[in-house]
């Protein structure tokens, strides 16, 4: 059973090549690795250098912006034009943040929805507790496609995203079963439009978890494991436009 791990931070491990072996062992053999500021940029750069199952995505968290926004987000532009990513992302708005005010996030976010279109790149979207106005400037700035990572919304919210044409992700928040609101939403999610993620090491330690998200979504969904990893594993390469 092949899985693809559509979103994590490998780079941040302790011991990356380690946790990597670790994640082929139980049947992860495709990882995304998702960007955040220009230090992690060179970090996914060096860490994927001849490893075809790690595929990257560049760009501004919302956790990043802060007064240097000019100079990273043109900092991603030569960076995407030099060395093409698969995706632009994270990028998105993100209320929990201390620094940059959500105004603020909603320009970064603006100028790399543009970005993303005239590079053609699909989004990885962040959103955390401003999905009103992620789905505006998403309804007026359309990207060629993307993800929603890490959905912790309704079910109506990701049906919202759903209409755009965006892929929603779940990750390791569906283990807890107290997680109710988003155990229903991952329930209401076409299987054509669905991906699995660990978001490592952020939400677990590492993306050998993936499994558990996988086998926790199976039964939610009432279909097979197998079925559930062949159908994310497609999904994810169908929006990343991978081979």
């Amino acid at each position: 059973m092949a899985l693809f791990d559509a979103l994590c931070h490998l780079y941040l491990h302790e011991d990356p090549n380690a946790a990597l072996r670790r994640a082929r062992q139980v049947g992860v053999v495709d990882l995304m690795l998702a960007g955040f500021d220009p230090n992690g940029w060179q970090r996914q750069r060096s860490l994927a250098a001849d490893r075809p199952e790690l595929h990257l995505a560049f760009g501004v968290h919302p956790r990043a912006v802060d007064d240097r926004f000019s100079e990273k987000l043109a900092a991603l532009t030569a960076l995407i034009q030099q060395h093409r990513p698969v995706a632009l992302g994270e990028i998105g708005l993100d209320r929990l943040v201390d620094g940059a005010a959500l105004a603020v996030q909603q320009q970064v976010f603006d100028a790399q929805l543009q970005l993303s279109r005239q590079e053609d790149l699909p989004v990885i979207l962040h959103v955390v507790r401003a999905h009103g106005h992620a789905l505006e400037q998403l309804a007026k700035a359309p990207p060629p496609s993307g993800v929603v990572h890490g959905f912790s919304g309704a079910s109506e919210v990701a049906q919202r995203y759903l209409r755009l044409g965006l892929m929603v992700s779940f990750g390791p928040m569906l283990l807890n079963p107290r997680a109710r609101k988003i155990r229903e939403a991952a329930k209401i999610v076409p299987l054509s439009q669905l991906l699995v993620e660990t978001d490592a090491p952020d939400q677990i330690p590492e993306a050998s978890a993936l499994p558990e998200v996988v086998a926790a979504l199976a039964a939610l969904r009432g279909i097979s494991v197998e079925t559930l990893a062949e159908a994310t594993a497609e999904n994810a390469r169908r929006v990343y436009r991978l081979p």
